[in-house]
């Protein structure tokens, strides 16, 4: 019995197919009533180690055909996912394509809502430090720790170049993480951390990484 997930998630979770090719990683599950759930949980954990180790993530969320066995990938959901991250994105966050809102919706178990937030500009992205923390809410993590950590490889990865459009794209990610900590930890503060010198030398420079994601009926 997994401890680390709401009681309502079945034991028998859908498997993942994932790729990776140059600076990009792949992953899809066939559609069943938990398979959002399965990913995004898997996108939020993903997304907090690479924060962790200053790797900022974005990404595309598709709904539809697919076909994915190992390294060989293909299908309208794949072109969809791939375009909302190079085309729309722009900031470290996984945006969510119409196609999986619908699905989403239409959905009468999966109960992804919550993990689902609008930006600034009217698009919709994976809440992934709410997915991330209500899970570690069941295995009993530390989150201050893991709060001090992030707090570092953000300051550390706004200060690391000076491109207008990298220091816009941190700039993104710290106002998220700021709002998402007021709402959560209200009582967290930014400078809260055992050793905020060794964990910012233990943090690597921060690079981009580019994510796409599909499920499939």
């Amino acid at each position: 019995e997994n401890k680390s997930l709401p009681d309502w998630f079945p034991s028998a979770i859908p498997p993942l197919e994932h790729a990776m090719f140059s600076d990009t990683i792949v992953f899809s599950a066939e559609a069943t009533p938990f398979s959002l759930f399965h990913l995004i949980s898997t996108l939020s954990s993903l997304c907090v180690a690479s924060l962790r180790r200053g790797i900022a993530v974005r990404g595309g969320l598709a709904y539809g055909d697919l076909f994915h066995r190992q390294d060989a990938i293909f299908g309208p959901a794949l072109v969809e996912a791939y375009k909302l991250e190079k085309e729309v994105a722009k900031y470290p966050r996984i945006l969510l394509a119409p196609s999986a809102l619908v699905a989403q919706k239409e959905s009468p178990i999966t109960p992804c809502g919550d993990y689902f937030r609008e930006d600034f500009d009217g698009l919709r992205h994976v809440d992934i430090l709410s997915a991330y923390f209500e899970a570690r809410r069941y295995s009993g993590t530390d989150a201050y720790r893991e709060l001090a950590e992030m707090n570092v490889a953000l300051s550390f990865g706004s200060g690391q170049f000076k491109a207008m459009g990298v220091t816009a794209k941190w700039g993104w990610y710290r106002k998220y993480f700021d709002q998402f900590v007021a709402r959560s930890f209200p009582q967290y503060s930014r400078e809260m951390t055992d050793d905020p010198l060794q964990l910012m030398r233990q943090t690597a420079p921060p690079i981009n990484q580019e994510l796409s994601v599909a499920w499939y009926p």
